[in-house]
C-alpha cells in the first residue's frame, strides 16, 4: 500500500493486539485502534446487533460474524479500502 501511496494512513481495529504493534514501520501511518462495538455502531442500521453481543458471544461462530459485521460498521463510519 505504501508503494503507491505513501502518505496513506492505515488503522488495525483490534482489541487483542499491542498497540505499538506496528511502531518499528518508521515513517509510516500505522496504527492499532480499540474499540466498542457497541459505541462505534451506534445509530447505525443493525445496531440492534451489537446490542445482543452478550448473546451472541456464546454461539460457534460468534468471531466470524463479529469480525463481519466489525469490517461493515468500519467502512460505513470511515470509509476506505478492506482487503
Amino acid at each position: 500500500l505504501y508503494h503507491h501511496g505513501p502518505s496513506i494512513r492505515i488503522r488495525v481495529f483490534s482489541n487483542t493486539l499491542p498497540c505499538q504493534a506496528f511502531a518499528h514501520l518508521d515513517g509510516m501511518d500505522v496504527r492499532v485502534v480499540r474499540y466498542d462495538l457497541k459505541k462505534l455502531s451506534q445509530g447505525l442500521d443493525g445496531s440492534e446487533w451489537a446490542d445482543r453481543l452478550d448473546e451472541w458471544s456464546r454461539g460457534p461462530h460468534f468471531y466470524a460474524h463479529q469480525s463481519d459485521y466489525l469490517r461493515l460498521v468500519v467502512m460505513h463510519r470511515y470509509g476506505g479500502v478492506y482487503k
